[in-house]
């Protein structure tokens, strides 16, 4: 009886189970957006800057700069693309989740 009673338990909380796992891949994913919107917001200042130096060496200092900028701002897009194609989270997925309507 008892046995009975705990396999009939394991199709519910398999079901649950895979709603919890899409669940903190969607959570994953909003944190991980959030944090990259941070990084932008950060960044925007410098990436639009008018300021090209007054000098040969501040305008080399504002190239290497800017050159690090840049190369930061690939690794971001790269993350982004592998969180997306990783987190593998659709709008089947947030439906069923029912946390848009």
């Amino acid at each position: 009886m008892l046995a009975f009673r705990f396999n009939a338990l394991q199709a519910p909380m398999q079901k649950r189970r895979e709603k919890l796992e899409d669940s903190v891949r969607w959570h994953q994913l909003n944190f991980d957006a959030d944090g990259e919107q941070q990084w932008i917001k950060e960044h925007r200042p410098a990436a639009t800057s008018t300021d090209y130096g007054k000098n040969l060496n501040d305008a080399q200092n504002l190239h290497a700069k800017q050159k690090v900028c840049l190369f930061s701002s690939f690794a971001v897009i790269y993350d982004i693309k592998v969180n997306i194609l990783y987190t593998e989270v659709n709008i089947w997925t947030l439906a069923k989740l029912q946390l848009i309507q």
